[in-house]
């Protein structure tokens, strides 16, 4: 597993390991020692040696106990109460918002043995300066900003003081602790110290070292190559050592291997997105063997890519050891938990249809309740209920399921405090735990839910200080997001699939590292913190500069030992994303040696997968067996032109029987506004058929359609949404529309002769001919047939955009005619005109009333071959007939595949 510590390990006998306490990185790097240990032991039994990671030794020397940075907060808060005025003090929520940067700066002032007070003194200044508070007059917020720098060292002295008398401390004050008193810990343990694999060390660890070092105590193996330690940056901080450390002046330091220079196989893959990479890994992974596997390294530069790679790892790979733990907030359960805390963070009177929906419907909830959750979701879209009382939605729910409801209230009822609402949460937790008890995964992440919740409440009871759900939210995503779920494997089977921190000391035969980008490996230049950047530089406090060091130590050092690397980065600039190679890839370029071998590949041509596999589909018997079938039963004009637009929408809607889901509408779509104008001019109309209109009729009409049309707005929409907001705006429109409409029918009727033959009419023919293989049924719905004076007019009732030219077919368009979208609408004018060609006479037209342009009245189907003939006659129908039969045979055509077409 790692040459390294095998040639640490031979530098002791068997007594001197024993005698000697060995500090690593991580834990992980002590179990891999311990391992080397076992397998190089001979057959005599042995002791295992003390064997601690760099936080357990610091602990050890502080003789201090870590706390999070939760607990860290409520502390800081507790002393920022103490010292600031009643009257000036910010709410807890406020305070949690900045306090985490000003722990995080605390952290590092101790880390490096910052001399606290001269800097806060000089930090102040600065932030005089900046703000211009030498100025005669200063404003109120001016006053409160200089008030807050100047009572920072009060803030820190006083949190110190308190931590250290409750024996506690957050990591950075466990630090300069354990350097204070490293002469006091060494005398009491006078143990051989052996620190193995460290590398960017803090002032701290520098000076705890160093001590240790100079007074015989211990021993000092650095994990870098000679090529790096020379002139590369990885090598940067083991230089200064070298020229800065008393140890090294009678001494070199040395490197641990040349192996960086020796033969490797570089291969650089370009992939867009996340799940380009994952999918391209499991790719180069399912060519490995079981030998192969147990020796390679998966590498997640972002760890954020774990759960897409654990989807794509191909059935080659029987074990797999994550050493790295998955996040809580990458699992299934966080965003159920999330969804309950958005909802209950608003003041909620009535419950939003999304938001219920959103929660019965999640993948969590759903699968222990998919009947219950249909009948909710079926019941709300029947009514098209927008927004449900608390108890309407409980008396719902109970008469689905007492178990469905008693669930639905723990999510949705009113909670007085957050402790009652977290441990409802708890009770949620158990029930799952119940109904998943056959999922090992599952329970995984439920313990890990339930070990988040605990922790809030058992914090929450003793400081009484997480009073909102805002609050609890921010929390709960700080936690979840430094929360892991540790998955059981074999540290030393099968593949290992890590962090670049969990790599530390290790070393394989092979290595695939994902996320391999410019902002991701190195991070790049981010500021979290109060501390300017001169002011970092001027105290030798880390800035990106180093840290870009730190990252590019572990990625090189990670290069010396294996034969064979993969590195795969994204390509993708959407969002954040820069979609650039990281620096270290171009790096390793220019300073490659001789026999290192590096081929550019670009991914996307193995991940074909992604691609919409569904782009063109070839037509299989049992298709044209239900294509014809829906010919005989009858075929409307929309699903020709359907057709027409994008046969694959054709294939997915009428072969597949692919609808689009039903859901309920927050405002008045394009289909209800239609559908409310047509019934209500249906409703308004149907008693005058067969009569001419007269304007006594229209007149009287006028008067009462507005009650017709609530009516269709209550069928169609939802009565109560209609009397506020961009509904009620959405109503004035139908309403102004409508009564525009008849307006025009009164001026039309009061110097013509206007009857209605048939309104909303369900029309059917077949088209026989010897071109087609079976008889097919036109179908159609005709909004209207009507005769003005001496012409019998075809009309269809449009409430969006149409135009003349939309209507107009010349000899030069016939060719796409049933091709090109364009001609959709006067397509399905032709197709209402072949449905009515027994009642045509020698005056016939067709044509389109749209309620966006009234003033227009009827928009006519026009011929451009037969000006000023407007009518319909058997010549053009013929014509049209014979593009039909065409598209039916394409249509029916066994070897024209469904190819999509640009939308």
């Amino acid at each position: 597993m790692s040459q390294f510590l095998d040639d640490v390990i031979k530098q002791f006998d068997v007594n001197q390991l024993q005698e000697s306490c060995f500090v690593f990185p991580s834990r992980r790097s002590a179990n891999a020692f311990k391992r080397q240990m076992t397998q190089n032991a001979s057959e005599e039994a042995f002791i295992f040696p003390e064997m601690l990671s760099v936080e357990e030794f610091i602990a050890q020397a502080s003789g201090l106990n870590y706390i999070d940075s939760l607990e860290t907060v409520f502390q800081l808060y507790d002393v920022y109460r103490g010292q600031t005025p009643k009257d000036e003090q910010e709410s807890f929520e406020t305070f949690y918002n900045w306090s985490q940067t000003l722990i995080q700066d605390f952290n590092e002032l101790d880390r490096y043995l910052i001399d606290t007070a001269q800097f806060f003194n000089h930090l102040k200044d600065i932030k005089d300066v900046e703000h211009w508070s030498k100025a005669t007059q200063k404003t109120q917020m001016v006053q409160n900003y200089l008030k807050f720098w100047e009572a920072l060292p009060g803030y820190y002295q006083t949190l110190r003081h308190q931590l250290l008398e409750q024996k506690k401390a957050y990591q950075g004050l466990a630090y300069r602790v354990a350097a204070e008193q490293i002469e006091t810990f060494a005398n009491k343990k006078p143990t051989k110290f052996v620190f193995v694999g460290l590398n960017a060390l803090n002032s701290a660890e520098i000076k705890i070292i160093r001590y240790l070092t100079e007074n015989k105590q211990a021993q000092v193996f650095w994990d870098i190559d000679c090529y790096l330690l020379k002139a590369h940056k990885a090598g940067e901080f083991m230089r200064s050592y070298a020229r800065t450390w008393p140890l090294y002046r009678d001494q070199s330091l040395k490197a641990s291997t040349d192996n960086f220079s020796q033969a490797k196989d570089l291969f650089y893959y370009d992939v867009s997105k996340q799940i380009g990479q994952a999918k391209l890994v499991g790719q180069i992974l399912a060519q490995l063997s079981e030998k192969k596997l147990k020796k390679t390294a998966l590498v997640l530069g972002d760890e954020n890519l774990l759960q897409p790679i654990l989807n794509a790892l191909p059935d080659n790979v029987k074990k797999a050891n994550i050493t790295m733990g998955l996040a809580l907030s990458q699992t299934s359960f966080a965003s159920f938990f999330e969804h309950i805390l958005d909802w209950q963070k608003g003041e909620n009177h009535e419950i939003y249809h999304q938001d219920i929906i959103r929660i019965v419907s999640h993948p969590m909830f759903k699968t222990l309740y998919f009947e219950q959750q249909k009948k909710l979701q079926n019941y709300l879209l029947k009514a098209n209920q927008i927004y449900v009382s608390k108890e309407n939605l409980f008396v719902i729910a109970q008469s689905i399921s007492q178990d469905f409801e008693k669930h639905l209230r723990l999510v949705f009822q009113t909670y007085n405090d957050v402790n009652t609402f977290l441990k409802s949460m708890l009770e949620l937790t158990y029930f799952f735990e119940k109904s998943y008890a056959d999922d090992d995964v599952r329970l995984l992440y439920l313990r890990g839910f339930q070990k988040v919740f605990t922790k809030i409440i058992t914090y929450n009871e003793t400081t009484e200080l997480i009073t909102t759900f805002k609050t609890l939210k921010q929390i709960y995503k700080d936690i979840l997001s430094q929360q892991t779920v540790d998955f059981i494997g074999d540290a030393y089977d099968g593949l290992q699939i890590m962090g670049m921190l969990e790599t530390r000391v290790l070393s394989f035969e092979r290595v695939i590292m994902t996320s391999v980008n410019e902002g991701v490996l190195p991070l790049g230049k981010t500021q979290n913190s109060y501390i300017p950047f001169d002011l970092k530089k001027q105290y030798n406090l880390p800035t990106y500069t180093e840290k870009d060091n730190v990252y590019a130590y572990h990625f090189f050092r990670l290069l010396q030992n294996p034969k064979e690397a993969h590195f795969v980065y994204n390509t993708d600039t959407e969002g954040m994303s820069k979609g650039e190679e990281s620096r270290f890839l171009k790096q390793l370029e220019y300073f490659k040696r001789p026999q290192h071998k590096i081929q550019h590949l670009t991914g996307a041509a193995d991940a074909t997968v992604l691609k919409d596999e569904l782009s063109k589909v070839e037509k299989t018997p049992e298709m044209l067996a239900i294509i014809k079938k829906r010919f005989e039963k009858g075929i409307s004009a929309s699903a020709l032109t359907t057709y027409i637009r994008n046969p694959l929408d054709f294939y997915k809607r009428y072969v597949l029987s692919i609808r689009e889901v039903e859901e309920i509408e927050d405002t008045v779509s394009y289909r209800v506004h239609g559908n409310v104008i047509h019934k209500t001019i249906e409703n308004i109309y149907k008693q005058y058929l067969n009569e001419i209109l007269s304007p006594q009729h229209l007149e009287r009409i006028l008067e009462t359609y507005e009650i017709e049309l609530q009516t269709q707005f209550a069928n169609e929409f939802n009565a109560e949404a209609i009397q506020s907001g961009i509904n009620l705006l959405n109503y004035q429109i139908a309403k102004q529309q409508t009564k525009r409409f008849l307006e025009q029918e009164l001026k039309i009727v009061e110097k013509n002769e206007l009857i209605l033959k048939s309104l909303e009419a369900h029309k059917e023919v077949y088209l026989e001919d010897d071109q087609l293989d079976l008889k097919v049924k036109l179908i159609g719905e005709i909004d209207r047939v009507d005769t003005l004076n001496d012409e019998l007019r075809i009309v269809d009732y449009k409430t969006g955009n149409v135009e003349q030219r939309q209507l107009t077919l010349g000899e030069d368009n016939w060719e796409d005619f049933t091709s090109d979208e364009k001609y959709s609408k006067a397509f399905q004018l032709l197709f209402y005109a072949l449905l009515c060609e027994e009642e045509l006479t020698e005056k016939s037209l067709v044509g389109i009333i749209t309620f966006k342009s009234l003033n227009a009245g009827l928009m006519e189907f026009k011929d451009k071959n037969k000006p000023p003939n407007r009518y319909i006659d058997t010549a053009l129908l013929e014509r049209f007939k014979g593009k039909l039969i065409a598209l039916i045979n394409e249509i029916l055509d066994p070897y024209e595949a469904f190819e999509e077409k640009e939308v």
